[in-house]
């Protein structure tokens, strides 16, 4: 008994540092002490939560000793919930990781210029923060900074800020004005836009509805543009070679994702709105039809999370992962098509997909599955289609013996969709599947019979084409509208004799995708713009390289009508 009361003696002797977390407090504010020969203190939590209004000196005297405050240290006000304010003086040069996670009711801080680092998640959670002013003198905004301050409107971020951490201001989602200080030479606020964007490095900070990406920017960073509801349309530089993981996640308005020719990271091919990279395994979202491009390996996580209207995938050779919820909530989803080179399917990969019906599998061994892969989705009543060989060990392994019917066939497979295009004077129809029989129906406006002086001639087809081959399902129809347009008529060299100008005409190819509308053969430069029938303009863009690409919020079986130049065309959206 005598020897554990000397050990607590000894400790006591030592001084308080053994047995609580600061070395002293003063006026209501507890203390360590980082440095006893330069006299530098920094603040710290103690035996009571900070409450109401908290001045910080920037000094303070103990045993004889006045040591200057230089840091706010990490966890320093954690969940102090009755925290209304703090004043942080010129003395402190940081604010340490999580200093202020928590603080609830904290509503205004103005971080001195004298700080160079604002911690790791310093704000993250500060619900009630309304008023965040950074002075000039700031240099690095830590990784989550200010995540989910829901309360912050506008921010301005001095010249002196050079980096600026992933999700900085994830979730900030009542910010709609972020301004960048003249003279900062890595961010950029150009073209109007709230986000800014860091060009060494993959972060990004979100909080705009209409995000114009610099051209000089090279990497969108992890949840950039998360949870960003307001964003209708974004175009990708030709010089971005990254995107980070969900970095479009949660834009639920997102109907309009352009990549700048010259990029041959990403592709924005066959009007699909959906981004892949085919290097990794990241993938941007929202689309309705999505043809994921050959060359890709893996599906990433949450890749196409909550894409409603998808309604079939089509999933090419060479991919061998699909990550945890790559297709969570795709609760349009009916048909799946899953390659040989498959080998593993993650958590919840099609979980709540509640209208699937048929599943494709060609791996001829079984996937390693996550057994939730189909969790909540209507597998139940849906059919499984495998290779007839491989029948009995599907059968066998979960989840896939779960599938209400399971087909063993010698054969079985889905017609990719066919694509239509046409060069020289000819209409050429292509498909990934090889092998398969083409059925077109090309309908003439102009074929027809009657009387009268005048005939009113529109040189415009409507082409529908499917795709078939023995053992397998018919592909789904793909359209288009072939017409001409008329450009300038040809006079040079023409004499008065024979002044008969050459009419020149081009063949546009038009053809439409969801709610999107692609135009294929109008001159560079070309007016191209799509109205509903009631006159209403969607939207309006100029052809460049060939294609025009507009995006319409009318639905499937409306009629649009595509001006061209002078020339218009009523298409049906499909």
């Amino acid at each position: 008994m005598k020897t554990k009361t000397l050990i607590l003696l000894s400790f006591a002797l030592m001084g308080v540092t053994s047995l609580f977390a600061y070395d002293f407090e003063a006026n209501g504010i507890y203390y360590n002490i980082t440095d006893m020969s330069g006299k530098t203190v920094s603040v710290t939590s103690g035996d009571n939560n900070y409450s109401g209004n908290v001045y910080v000196p920037a000094s303070v005297s103990y045993d004889g000793n006045t040591f200057a405050v230089t840091s706010i240290g990490e966890r320093a006000f954690y969940a102090c919930s009755d925290l209304n304010s703090v004043t942080i003086p010129e003395s402190v040069t940081a604010i340490g990781p999580y200093a202020f996670l928590y603080c609830s009711r904290l509503t205004s801080i103005t971080i001195p210029g004298s700080v160079s680092v604002l911690g790791r998640e310093a704000f993250n959670r500060c619900a009630g923060l309304t008023s965040v002013t950074i002075s000039e003198g700031v240099t690095s905004i830590g990784y989550g900074a200010f995540y989910s301050c829901s309360g912050i409107v506008s921010l301005t971020i001095p010249a002196s800020v050079t980096s600026i951490g992933e999700r900085a201001f994830t979730g900030c989602s009542a910010l709609t004005s972020i301004e960048v200080k003249e003279g900062n030479a890595n961010f950029d606020s150009r073209g109007g836009c709230n986000a800014i964007i860091e060009t060494a490095s993959n972060s990004l900070i979100i909080g705009c509805k209409n995000t114009i990406i610099p051209d000089d920017i090279t990497s969108i960073g992890s949840e950039a543009f998360y949870s960003c509801t307001d964003l209708s349309s974004v175009t990708i530089p030709a010089g971005v070679t990254n995107i980070g993981e969900l970095a479009f996640m949660g834009c639920v308005s997102l109907n309009a994702i352009e990549v700048e020719e010259g990029n041959t990271v990403y592709d924005s091919r066959n009007d699909c709105n959906a981004i892949i990279e085919t290097a990794s395994k990241t993938l941007i979202v929202g689309c309705k039809n999505s043809i994921i491009p050959e060359g890709v390996t893996t599906i990433g996580s949450n890749a196409f999370y909550g894409c409603s209207d998808l309604t079939s995938i089509s999933i090419p050779e060479g991919v061998t992962d699909i990550a945890d919820f790559a297709f969570l909530v795709c609760s349009g989803l009916t048909t799946v098509s899953i390659p040989s080179t498959v080998t593993s399917i993650g958590s919840r990969a099609f979980g709540f997909c509640t209208n699937l019906k048929s599943v494709f599998s060609y791996a001829e061994d079984v996937p390693s599955t996550s057994t939730d892969a189909f969790i909540y989705s209507s597998y139940e009543n849906a059919t499984l289609y495998v290779w007839e060989y491989a029948y009995e060990a599907y059968s066998e392994t979960e989840p896939w013996s779960n599938f209400g019917n399971i087909v063993g066939e010698k054969e079985v497979r889905l017609c990719a969709k066919p694509t239509i295009s046409f060069y020289d004077g000819k209409l050429k129809f292509n498909c990934r599947t090889k092998g398969v029989t083409f059925h077109y129906d090309i309908k003439n406006e102009d074929i027809k019979s009657g009387v009268g002086e005048e005939i009113s001639l529109t040189a415009t087809y409507n082409i529908s084409v499917y795709a078939t081959k023995d053992s397998h399902e018919d592909s789904e129809v793909a359209t288009a509208t072939l017409c001409w347009i008329a450009v300038e008529p040809q006079t040079e060299g023409l004499t008065d004799e024979d002044a008969v100008a050459e009419l020149k005409a081009l063949p546009v190819l038009i053809q439409t995708n969801g709610s999107t509308i692609s135009v294929q053969g109008a001159g560079d430069g070309t007016e191209v713009s799509v109205y509903s029938v009631g006159g209403s303009k969607q939207d309006s863009t100029l052809s460049s390289g060939g294609i025009a690409t507009l995006n319409t919020s009318l639905s499937s079986g409306s009629v649009a009508i595509v001006k061209i130049g002078e020339k218009a065309v009523k298409v049906k959206m499909k």
